[in-house]
Formats: C-alpha cells, sequence, structure tokens
C-alpha cells in the first residue's frame, strides 16, 4: 500500500511559516507559483528558505507583501530582473541586505555596476551610443601624480594641466601631444599642452565659423598649415614653434604682435597690399642698425640699413648691383659716378638719370 505524506504546506503568496510552528527537522512548503519556497528551522529558532531562487521583474524583493513573518532569511537568493537593468542581477540576502552575487554594487535605480577592486580583461569594447558614449579616465590633481600606482600601461586625466598622462614602465608622460605623422585637421576649437610634431598638413576649421588653435608648448609643424576660411580663425603659440615651410597670409589678413599680457590686447600688424604684381621677398639685415638708420633696398630684395643727416643725403659712388629708376620718377647722382662691370642702370621712358 501506498502512503501519500504532506508536507506543511500553504498556497498563500509569499506566506512564510512561523519558525515556533515548526519541529526539528520539519519542512515546510509554499506551493505558491509566484514565490514557491521550502523551508526549515535551524538550531537557533531562525527560519531559513532552501530554494528555489525568487524570479521577479518589478523590482520588489522576495517577500516584500509578507503575509506570515517578514523580511528575508541569510543565503536566500533572488534574480532580479527589473527594466532598469541591462540583465538581470544576481542577488543574496547577507541576512542584513541584498548584495549582488557577482562582486559588483548595483545602483538599483539606474542599473548601474560599480566595481572597487581590480579588474582584469582580455578585451574591454565599449559600444554606446548618444550620452552613453564615452569612457572616463581616473582624474587627479598634479601633486598626486607621484603617490599613483606605476604599473606601464596605466592612464589618467591631470585635472592641473588638462591633458592625458601615461606611466611607460618609467615615468609619467604627457600623452595629448605626440607625433602625428599623418594631417590634423581641427574642425572646432584645439589646446595643445604639451610637445607637437606634425609631419603632414594641419587644417584649421575648414568652414565659415570662427576656430582656434592653441599651442602652449614648443611645436614643430613639418607641413601646411591652414587657417580656414574665417577671417577670425586664429593660430595661437604660446611657445616655441618652428615651421619647416612659408607661413601665408591669404586675403590681406594680418601677421598680429600682441603686446606683454600685462599691458592689454593691443597689437601691431603687417599686411599685403591689395594687389601685388609679382612675388617680392626680402631679405633683412642680419645685425640692427645704429640709431636713426632706416631700412633701404638694393631692388632685388635685400635690405640693409641706411643713416640719413637730415637735409643732407649720402650716396656711394660706385654702383655695384643693378639698378632700375622707378617709372614715372627721375634720378640724381652727385658724380664721379662708376658703374661697376656687368651692372646695368636702367632708365624707364619718360625718366631721367642726370649724373652732376
Amino acid at each position: 500500500m501506498t502512503t501519500n505524506i504532506q508536507l506543511l504546506r500553504s498556497s498563500v503568496s509569499q506566506k512564510r511559516p512561523q519558525p515556533s510552528s515548526l519541529l526539528e527537522g520539519q519542512p515546510a512548503i509554499n506551493i505558491n507559483v509566484s514565490e514557491p519556497g521550502l523551508f526549515f528551522k535551524a538550531t537557533d529558532g531562525s527560519l531559513f528558505k532552501v530554494g528555489p531562487v525568487a524570479i521577479t521583474s518589478s523590482g520588489n524583493a522576495p517577500n516584500a507583501a509578507a503575509a506570515g513573518p517578514s523580511g528575508n532569511v541569510a543565503g536566500e537568493t533572488w534574480l532580479d530582473g527589473r527594466s532598469s537593468f541591462a540583465n538581470a542581477v544576481l542577488k543574496v540576502y547577507n541576512g542584513t541586505q541584498w548584495v549582488s552575487a557577482n562582486g559588483f554594487q548595483v545602483d538599483n535605480s539606474t542599473g548601474n555596476f560599480q566595481l572597487s577592486k581590480l579588474l582584469t580583461v582580455t578585451t574591454l569594447i565599449a559600444n554606446g551610443t548618444g550620452s552613453s558614449a564615452y569612457i572616463r579616465l581616473p582624474n587627479a590633481p598634479n601633486a598626486t601624480e607621484p603617490a599613483l600606482p606605476t604599473s606601464a600601461g596605466a592612464l589618467y586625466f591631470n585635472t592641473t594641466t588638462n591633458s592625458f598622462r601615461g606611466y611607460d614602465g618609467t615615468t609619467w608622460a604627457d600623452i595629448s601631444g605626440g607625433n602625428i605623422q599623418g594631417n590634423l585637421s581641427v574642425t572646432g576649437n584645439g589646446q595643445i599642452n604639451g610637445t607637437l610634431t606634425v609631419d603632414g598638413n594641419v587644417v584649421l576649421g575648414n568652414d565659415s565659423t570662427i576656430d582656434t588653435l592653441t599651442i602652449n608648448a614648443a611645436a614643430s609643424l613639418l607641413g601646411n598649415v591652414g587657417i580656414g576660411t574665417s577671417s577670425s580663425n586664429t593660430l595661437t603659440v604660446n611657445s616655441s614653434t618652428t615651421f619647416a615651410s612659408p607661413t601665408r597670409h591669404i586675403n590681406q589678413t594680418t601677421a598680429r604682435f600682441h603686446a606683454g599680457t600685462v599691458a592689454g590686447s593691443n597689437y601691431v600688424a603687417l599686411r599685403a597690399p591689395s594687389s601685388i604684381a609679382a612675388n617680392v621677398t626680402w631679405t633683412l639685415p642680419n645685425a640692427d642698425g645704429v640709431a636713426g638708420s632706416f631700412l633701404q633696398t638694393n631692388g632685388s630684395g635685400s635690405l640693409t640699413w641706411a643713416t640719413s643727416q637730415g637735409a643732407i643725403s649720402e650716396f656711394g659712388q660706385t654702383v655695384t648691383s643693378n639698378y632700375t629708376v622707378t617709372v614715372g620718377f627721375n634720378a640724381l647722382s652727385v658724380g664721379v659716378v662708376t658703374v661697376n662691370p656687368g651692372v646695368t642702370v636702367t632708365v624707364p621712358l619718360g625718366s631721367r638719370w642726370a649724373v652732376v
């Protein structure tokens, strides 16, 4: 004859037995499908749940609306599948609170995970979109750097210099700059606090908006530098900079030289004329002139210092290089004047050269 044995049981949702009503070794069971469970009483009189794992998606913990003893028991497990989590989180009740079973701290309102220990991964892929599409590095002021962990490949953001720093196995180094072997295109505002070496071209703001590039350390630009199409685009260099190619100012844009910072924001500037018949390059003297001297051209682009004595002007007696009298002007020399062999003095039609 078969004898059916029934345990102490309840079909009321979330009802748990009172431990005082259980004999030693006597199990009790809740058969309600919402939170089924098997329970027994421990030697200290406390209630324990054997299983199964409670699975919910509402965010409410097991036994949240107790019909019997309230609360949860140590070791009880719960698969929390609320919608704010990217994936369901397995939690364990430690006798005081529910904690994540995988070591992460979980923000129940946002679903964000936090781990305050070392995490080693082979590959880390960040594929967020919109406001979630970023990786945030640790940050610290400059004074904290000596105390940071010194493992090769470590990275952090320096809040004093606003630059990224990396440890190369020996020392912390600025990685915000570096060598750029191709072209550098800056379509917004850029600021470089470390050394910048560019072997390609630099294009600053290739649009009609106002863009600025500020270099606060040594820079070596080995290609062309384009300063966009807006007349207000600026390249500001606050340290030594090497340009391996000529700098160009198009559309009569100015080359500005600002006063010292304590003297305000005024500047002096040079600009080209509105039209130029041919390319001209002026070579500056290799030394300073005496007080009161002025720059004088030889007609071939070479500038030298010359002096004026007020109402009396002195000119050399020998013409040593080719000279052309300006169209529409007359020239006067005081003899004796010698024209060196191979040197030509050209007097345009309608002009005169008088030697007295």
